[in-house]
Formats: structure tokens, sequence, C-alpha cells
């Protein structure tokens, strides 16, 4: 797929939703006087419509209709008057019609047939245009020098960039010209090296280093070295690098490669995918590290990113390789995912020599305060003597106040014993409400970014609780999955017993904080 077609397919999806907003903003600055104007509507005193020429109904439709692709009398604007006329009739028709897909395809055709001097002279007409058509008209160019002439494209984007509230839009285009020329990408590289130190931030780049990494791993590895000398922190930037590498081999020449680096965090980057397709490459290879915390760590972070994905099959290869089996199997079960704890039960059935039942009272009593439905669902599955019962009930109890006082009640009216669990179940403490403050003071930090981010947090019964937060990453998903890695190793580090959940994707938070 070619890089401007990429970008054209953004515009094609975005062209309605900017001129619907746009196009609304007009409408009701019209409208009503007492209207209050946010930084986010185009009112009636911003460039609009009013600077086109006005247009009938009537006009715009023999318009519409004379520019439709099937017209091979229109395929090719014969001199820079005619292209320059009718990119000004397209971008007002399409601000008109937004839901005219035909019209983004002609505007996409015309500009395509555009020689590359003829792309740069649209530069001096950008100023004229109003903000959608701005945006729109300078993002197809600038697709279109990167597929033409990616040497000029950069300057371009800087000089007419469309999305400047976006820290991100000149870092992607950076790395499409780097996808056609990665020379040019690695001297985009070697420039962030000049910069002063406070101002660099490699996890912005981190596609760009993806690509440069398949255009030549070796001669990457050798700049992040220079960065990582001056004492830039290079591991948030390797999320991601092994994405669309195939085979074991592939992975395994990375990882070999990214060693010569000695940062744990960008070995561990590489686990992430080679896991998920070979584990057996990944552990054989982490056996043959002498170093014994190295081998150590890198084998816990690949055996944590092998059970979630795959928690029956990582959970035997661990078991059928360790000396005290009790212990691994409360480590299994600790990292084992929530959403697949039926499958924990199961494969705990199905153990041999270990107290099934045990485990199974343990497990269940973790998930007592994250999922107290489904552990009262399963009580029938252990076997518990009175004492026992009674404190099951109380942790159940709980769980159900932290979610939702009315579940609460009405699991207790299906008790015999409702009054000895009330009596016994502590009011929330102190401590909790500080815990509560705490993680919501480093929330108010988080909440002042913008873009892509995201905060994972683990609490358990104990108190103990983890968090971490990561922000201004090129795409939710490496936001989430960043902000959870990170939490993880701060759980275990921490004895903390939950699981990290992602507790906010963007400003959104996803489940309330209950003391």
């Amino acid at each position: 797929m070619k890089t401007s077609y990429w970008i054209i397919g953004v515009i094609v999806t975005m062209v309605a939703s900017l001129v619907i907003g746009f196009v609304t903003g007009q409408e009701i600055a019209s409208q009503s006087h007492n209207a209050v104007a946010s930084p986010d509507t185009l009112t009636s005193n911003e460039p609009s419509l009013k600077s086109s020429p006005v247009h009938t109904i009537q006009d715009n439709h023999t318009k519409l209709m004379s520019l439709s692709p099937l017209d091979d009398s229109h395929n090719k604007p014969h001199d820079d008057a005619d292209f320059l006329s009718e990119i000004d009739n397209l971008l007002f028709l399409m601000t008109e019609n937004p839901n005219q897909t035909s019209l983004s395809i002609r505007f996409y055709e015309i500009l395509e047939g555009l020689s590359v001097a003829q792309l740069l002279s649209l530069g001096a007409v950008l100023d004229g245009k109003d903000e959608t058509q701005r945006k729109i008209l300078s993002q197809v160019i600038i697709g279109q020098l990167i597929e033409k002439a990616p040497e000029e494209a950069l300057a371009f984007a800087q000089k007419y960039n469309p999305m400047p509230e976006s820290p991100h839009y000149l870092t992607m285009v950076k790395s499409l010209i780097a996808e056609k020329m990665p020379e040019l990408g690695f001297e985009y590289l070697n420039q962030l090296l000049m910069l002063n130190i406070e101002d660099i931030s490699l996890s912005e780049n981190s596609r760009l280093l993806n690509i440069l990494a398949g255009s030549d791993l070796k001669r990457l590895v050798q700049i992040l070295g220079k960065f990582k000398d001056l004492g830039i922190k290079i591991d948030d930037s390797f999320h991601g690098i092994t994405y669309g590498l195939t085979t074991n081999q592939e992975h395994l020449n990375v990882f070999n490669e990214l060693r010569q680096l000695n940062d744990m965090s960008v070995l561990t980057s590489v686990l992430v995918g080679w896991v998920k397709l070979s584990p057996t490459g990944v552990f054989d290879r982490l056996s043959e590290i002498e170093d014994d915390n190295e081998r150590t760590e890198l084998t816990k972070s690949a055996f944590h990113f092998w059970i979630l994905n795959a928690p029956e099959m990582a959970a035997n290869y661990k078991l059928e390789n360790s000396i005290n089996k009790v212990e691994t199997v409360k480590d299994i079960l600790r990292i084992w995912p929530d959403e697949k704890a039926a499958d924990a039960l199961r494969w705990l059935s199905s153990q041999n020599n270990i107290d099934t039942n045990r485990h199974k009272i343990d497990y269940l009593e973790e998930l007592s305060y994250s999922n107290p439905a489904f552990v009262q669902s399963r009580l029938n599955e252990v076997s518990l003597n009175e004492d026992e019962k009674i404190d099951f009930h109380k942790r159940i109890y709980a769980g159900f106040q932290h979610k939702s006082s009315a579940d609460a009640e009405q699991f207790l009216s299906t008790l015999p014993f409702r009054n000895k669990i009330i009596e016994d179940t502590p009011k929330t403490s102190t401590t909790s409400g500080d815990r509560i403050n705490k993680i919501n003071k480093a929330f108010r930090r988080y909440y002042d970014y913008k873009y892509e981010k995201a905060f994972a947090l683990s609490i358990d019964d104990k108190g103990a609780y983890a968090y971490s937060f990561v922000v201004n990453k090129a795409s939710q998903s490496e936001a989430n999955e960043i902000a959870i890695h990170r939490c993880e190793q701060r759980r275990h580090k921490y004895n903390v017993d939950n699981r990290c959940k992602i507790y906010a994707e963007g400003d959104v938070t996803l489940f309330d904080l209950i003391p």
C-alpha cells in the first residue's frame, strides 16, 4: 500500500466529521448570538464558506456531476489555472457535501497527477483556506510528497503542519518518509543527538525506531548506544519492534543484536511477541544467559507474557520444570488472567500430587475482592469447614460492598449467618482512605497530560497497591501495553496480590476507586 494512500484513507474518513463540525459551528453561530464559543468550535468569525464563490443548489449539483471520476474530460488539468480552479471547487463542494466519497476520490486523483513542483506551489494558497480545507489539502500534499519526493516532505509538513495540536503528526511523517527512504530516517535520528538532553524523547519516535530496525538493526543499535551514553532512556522505545516478524530466527536475531545495549527493559520488549510465536525458542535462548540475575528476570518476564496469552500451556511448562511444586502453583495462580478464572480452576482439578482443594481456596480468596459473584458461584467446588465458610463469605460480602451496596445486601439475604457476617466485617479504615488519596494524587498528575496515555493499577485486600502511567505514546494500545508491563514489575516487587489492570485510557476511568 502506498504511503499516500494511508494518509488519504484517513482524510476520506475524516472529511465528513471535519466538515460537519465546521458547518454546525456556522449554523449555531448564525442562529444564536448568545452562544458561547469554545476553542473547538468554528464560529462565523472564522474564515468560512463566505470566502468561496456563492453557488446556487443547481450550480452545485451541476459541478458535482461534472467532477465525477467517470468523466474522462476532467481526469487531467491542463495548466496551473485549471488545477487550482478545480481544487478550489472540489474543496468547496467537499465542504458542502461531506458524505460524497466521489469528491474525495476525485480530489485525490487531481493531486496524484501533479508534479512535485506543482505540489510545492500549492503551499502558497494554503494560508487563504479555512481551517477545514487547509487541513485536508495539506495532508494530501504531504502524502504525495512522501511518495514522489521524500526529501521535500518534512520541510513542507513543518511549514504547513495540518495538525499543530498533535505532537505526533511530524514524527509520523518522519516515519513514513523513513519507510520510503531509510537514509533520511537515520538522518532524523542523528539530528536528535544535537538537541539538549531534556528535549530528547526517543519514546515519541518509537515508530521511526521500529522502521529503522527493520532496515539496518546493527546501525540503529550503534546510534542508540550514543543516546544511552548521554543518559537518555531508551527502554520505552521498542514496544512493537517485533511486529511483522514471523519466525523464531528473526526474533532471535533481534534479541541478540539488542543485547549489546545492555538494557533489560529493551530485551523485555522483544519477548512480548516472541513468546507468543515460539515459547520454546525463547526459553532455550534465555537458558544460555550466564548472568544469573539477567536470566532470572528475563525468564520471569517471558513467562508472565506467555501466561497472559496461553495460561494452561504456560502453567504446564512452568510446573514440569519446577522443584517446589507448591510455591510454583501459587506463583502461577497469582498472575493467571482473571478473565480466565474458570480455566484456572479446571487446570487445578487436573493436577496430581498437590493439595488441589487448598490451592482452590487460596485462589478464590484472592478473587473475592475483584470478582465476588464468580467466587460465590464456585464455592461448591471447594471443601470448607465452618470457620472457613464464615471467613469466605465475609470476603465475598466485602467484595460486593466495593462494587454495589444493593448486590451486597442481596448476597446477605441468602445467608443463614447474616448477623455474623455484618458484626465481623471491618469498617473502612483510614489506611484505605490514605491509599485512595495517594492514587488520586498520582492520577491528577497523569490527567494533566494529553494524547495517547494509560494508567494501570493493582490493589489487593491487604492494602498493598502498585500503579504506573505512561503518556504521549504513538497509540492507545502501546500506552496500555507499557503501563501494564511497568505496573506488573512494581506489583511483583511490592508483593501485591492482584494483577494490574488498566484504570484509565486517556482521561476516561474504567472502574471506581472505592475505599
